[in-house]
């Protein structure tokens, strides 16, 4: 395991960057760690959170899947005092 894959373990809640959802708009995406490997990680449990704006996603952009190889840059960790890790929870 690499020094940024040793920063995370299995179960973390994690922000995924540069997400969009099915519709092709910009969302925020938190997502469970499922798997953890060298270069990447797999998520479960992903919930695609979307405002009231509807903002046109990039091309650089993509939807997460439970089969995604997440790269490490592309994930931030959600502290248990995160707004983000409320929204998570309760969507649940």
């Amino acid at each position: 395991m690499n020094n940024i894959a040793s920063k995370f373990k299995i179960g973390d809640v994690v922000h995924i960057l540069y997400s969009k959802n099915s519709t092709g708009n910009c969302c925020v995406a938190l997502a469970e760690i499922s798997e953890i490997h060298r270069d990447y990680v797999k998520v479960d449990g992903i919930k695609l959170l979307t405002g009231n704006v509807v903002m046109k996603a990039t091309s650089t952009e993509t939807t997460p899947t439970t089969t995604s190889k997440i790269v490490f840059s592309r994930i931030l960790k959600v502290s248990e005092k995160d707004p983000l890790m409320k929204n998570y929870l309760a969507s649940f």
